[in-house]
């Protein structure tokens, strides 16, 4: 088997749609004009939290601990995958129930709402 690789991955076969996958750990430290985050079922939307599940999990590291530590250590791997985009990030999930609370937290924008205006970057 390949070793796993931590840094920014070029996707050429998507041509310019994706540019590149990166890991929580090789997106520290960078930022994107554009971000994608696949929220997968190792954290689901249940009722009304946050189920973690660690058995879902492709990280072997996160796999093997407790509920309690996993939850913070899922958390703050999405926390960082959020926080690349400098103008939007897209967000999707694997799991539908996912998906439905996501709509409800952040609208999908229609046709007819304008750009949001564009941010005033101001000399340091």
């Amino acid at each position: 088997m390949a070793p796993c690789r931590d840094h920014a991955s070029e996707i050429g076969s998507l041509g310019d749609t994706v540019g590149h996958v990166l890991t929580s750990t090789a997106a520290q430290g960078f930022e994107y004009d554009w971000n994608g985050v696949i929220l997968g079922d190792d954290l689901v939307w249940r009722q009304d939290r946050w189920i973690p599940n660690p058995q879902a999990s492709r990280d072997p590291a996160l796999s093997s601990t407790d509920t309690a530590t996993f939850l913070r250590l899922v958390r703050n791997t999405y926390k960082v995958l959020l926080t690349r985009g400098m103008s939007g990030t897209l967000l999707c999930s694997t799991d539908s129930e996912t998906q439905a609370r996501l709509r409800q937290l952040v609208p999908v924008p229609t046709a007819a709402e304008p750009d949001p205006p564009a941010p005033v970057h101001q000399p340091t």
